[in-house]
């Protein structure tokens, strides 16, 4: 195992990284990448969930990291969450049986389909 590499992402509000602590024997290994969620500007104030959810607290926050190199949907974030700030119109939870309206495009991004009538 000479040749393994291990790249530890942590999400620096996440304390989840931080259980089991180190003085009950675990060692942690690896080079660590530090990333911060809270420096987005899509998201929400966050919450433990959030820091530690992975399509909000750390695949966004590493796509956004690296500006435009990674094309990542920002609907992706509310999947499973409400961590996009409301001005994004992305639905809380939207990822379940009806997908509350989120159409997944020809070139694999999601976007929110109003499919209710409006009645005058």
């Amino acid at each position: 195992m000479k040749d393994l590499r291990i790249l530890k992402t942590r999400n620096a509000p996440d304390i989840v990284p931080t259980v089991p602590p180190i003085t009950v024997g675990y060692t942690p290994v690896g080079v660590e990448l530090l990333i911060d969620s809270r420096k987005s500007k899509y998201l929400n104030p966050g919450d433990t969930y959030t820091w530690h959810n992975l399509e909000a607290g750390y695949l966004h926050t590493l796509a956004i990291q690296n500006g435009d190199k990674v094309e990542r949907d920002l609907a992706l974030v509310n999947k499973g969450s409400g961590a996009l700030k409301p001005k994004y119109s992305i639905p809380f939870s939207w990822w379940c049986e009806e997908n509350k309206g989120m159409v997944q495009n020809s070139d694999g991004s999601w976007q929110w389909r109003d499919h209710e009538t409006d009645e005058d």
